[in-house]
């Protein structure tokens, strides 16, 4: 995923909980108005890659699921 996505991704185990985080992240000056554009088009331009990384891992992982579901029963 992240060959595909391009960048390294942080990944963070969440032990006490039944989820973990996946995220890729870019330190922004928030108040400094003048560069929010940049950052609209940081996020289009990134979530549009996470996208592309995750959804055919996340198809297989679905129909993995589904697959089990219809074994056990």
């Amino acid at each position: 995923m992240e060959k595909t996505f391009g960048e390294p991704l942080e990944w963070i185990r969440l032990d006490d909980k039944k989820i973990c985080r996946i995220q890729f992240s870019h330190k922004v000056d928030g108040y400094n108005k003048e560069e929010w554009i940049k950052y609209i088009y940081w996020h289009l331009e990134y979530m549009s890659k996470f996208e592309r990384a995750f959804k055919t891992p996340l198809k297989k992982a679905v129909n993995a699921l589904k697959q089990h579901s219809t074994n056990i029963l």
